[in-house]
């Protein structure tokens, strides 16, 4: 692998370190946001063989979910108005009330009976509270609240658990667990390069950006297979198991006792099955009490301090960067570990990407900026209807 040892290749450079060895990398700095990513697909479409999304860039993905949603310039809000920066009385905030079972949390956060509803009322309590006893009781309660630069950025990833090599030909199978943002961009991008996607959805909880950003979806599911699991019954959970350890590359965004609740053990599998490479994408890692927490692409960038800074004030980079930068990173790391046929367990987290950047960027500036003489992508293949494909890979037995 070789890439350009000149300042415009600076992160690539570092990118492609970082797959060979641990340890601290030189920061490439005085790059922008865009550069990084830029590069990052550089990398990519070397590592796949192929040209990947060409002619687009890598900063092009970081905010083309603007053309599909009503989203405003991001500033102290986030640019889908759900995530605010605010000032508690030991540092800066963010609170992502992204659900609607976040606002119902708000009066047991703050230890108050009265119901919360309006953003300013919510400012005026945070300012008089600590943000150390706030961010505890949030993350107890799985409240998405992230304090600004909490998040150390020397590594972007962590290999949690090895299994046999095995020699890869041909194009990967790719089960899909995730949804929203940061995985299915990951898994378009490795469809994108060859590989085969089956994207897997709960019945009773499909993928939201079904319903919330359905056009998006489409941009970023098209193509892939629809399998549909009833998680409550034990027969459809042994079904997805199985093709799980018949895929060469696995991506989910779960927490992770979410899957072990199920009897799905990423570890395990990995040390059973030679080759796979498991992704897991979460907000803060798979180490406890971390990977508890709960985290959106808004919340997690502040805490990697991935930010705006403008004089006393911060404002958000963009539409919840930590996403498309850890799907894009991701996707790196999926196609090289599956290249060399390392089975492995890759801990890969929201803001742990956002620090990451966030090291190797000079002055951040706001993506809103962000030159892009291209037209949008556009959708060329659909996503197949909920569920579409599951007899074909779990056939009678499924009901």
């Amino acid at each position: 692998m070789v890439v350009e040892a000149t300042e415009a290749g600076m992160y690539g450079r570092v990118l492609a370190a970082s797959l060979q060895e641990r340890g601290l990398l030189p920061a490439a700095a005085g790059l922008s946001i865009a550069q990084c990513a830029d590069q990052a697909l550089e990398l990519y479409r070397e590592l796949a063989s192929y040209p990947v999304l060409a002619p687009h860039k890598g900063s092009s993905l970081l905010t083309e979910r603007s053309a599909f949603l009503p989203l405003v310039t991001a500033t102290t809000s986030s640019a889908n108005g759900s995530c605010k920066l605010m000032a508690s009385r030991s540092g800066l905030l963010a609170i992502n009330l992204a659900r609607d079972e976040d606002w119902l949390l708000l009066p047991a956060w703050l230890q108050r009976e009265q119901a919360i509803s309006d953003w300013e009322t919510l400012r005026r309590l945070v300012a008089a509270r600590c943000g150390v006893e706030l961010t505890e009781r949030a993350r107890l309660l799985g409240l998405p609240v992230a304090p600004l630069r909490s998040v150390a950025g020397d590594y972007y990833y962590t290999i949690r658990a090895r299994g046999d090599s095995c020699s890869r030909a041909g194009s990967p199978l790719v089960v899909d667990l995730s949804a929203l943002w940061a995985g299915p961009l990951c898994t378009h991008l490795l469809q994108q390069a060859g590989a085969r996607v089956i994207k897997v959805e709960s019945r009773s909880r499909p993928d939201s950006t079904r319903c919330s950003a359905p056009e998006f979806h489409q941009l970023l599911n098209g193509g892939k297979s629809s399998v549909v699991v009833d998680l409550a019954l034990p027969a459809e959970v042994a079904q997805l198991l199985a093709l799980i350890e018949s895929a060469d590359i696995v991506v989910e965004s779960s927490r992770p006792r979410a899957l072990r609740q199920l009897g799905i053990d990423a570890q395990a599998i990995v040390e059973k099955n030679p080759g796979l490479v498991w992704l897991s994408i979460t907000g803060y890692g798979r180490v406890e009490p971390q990977a508890n927490w709960v985290a959106f692409g808004d919340d997690a960038a502040v805490a990697g301090g991935l930010v705006v800074a403008d004089g006393q004030q911060c404002h958000f980079v963009g539409d919840a960067i930590a996403d498309p930068l850890t799907g894009l990173h991701a996707a790196i790391i999926a196609i090289d570990r599956w290249r060399r046929g390392q089975a492995c367990l890759v801990d890969i987290s929201l803001s742990a990407v956002a620090a990451f950047i966030r090291r190797h960027c000079g002055q951040i500036q706001p993506l809103a900026a962000v030159d892009d003489t291209l037209a949008p992508r556009k959708n060329t293949q659909l996503a197949p209807e909920f569920g579409t494909d599951t007899a074909a890979y779990f056939g009678s037995q499924q009901q």
